[in-house]
């Protein structure tokens, strides 16, 4: 797991209509934390960001 375990064990979500939610059920914890994992895992290197940045900026200018 990416989250250090010395972390607390709540997640918060913001939503498109201002909302937030808190919750410290593990079970949602749990579900949160696997999908931060998950995108984590597949993230590029920060490194690539500029690389990544000017493609795009070729691909939307055409």
């Amino acid at each position: 797991m990416y989250l250090a375990d010395g972390l607390p064990t709540t997640v918060q979500t913001d939503t498109a209509w201002f909302t937030v939610a808190v919750t410290d059920k593990p079970r949602e914890v749990g579900r949160f934390s696997r999908t931060f994992d998950a995108m984590a895992a597949g993230a590029l290197p920060p490194g690539k960001t500029p690389e990544i940045l000017h493609q795009l900026a070729r691909e939307t200018a055409e």
